[in-house]
């Protein structure tokens, strides 16, 4: 997960069938540590004016 985000991977894109992104299928799977790791790099995230 850590190297897909690095990378540039949009955690952000949602599934057609479910409309659920990665946090929210890692929440569903009960999976705490990819929800932390998603949600430390939504914090750490540049926002969209670059800074």
């Amino acid at each position: 997960m850590r190297v897909l985000l690095a990378a540039g991977a949009n955690p952000n894109i949602r599934d057609s069938k479910h409309d659920s992104d990665a946090i929210g299928w890692a929440a569903f799977f009960t999976r705490p540590e990819i929800v932390q790791i998603l949600g430390d790099h939504a914090t750490n995230a540049p926002d969209s004016s670059g800074y």
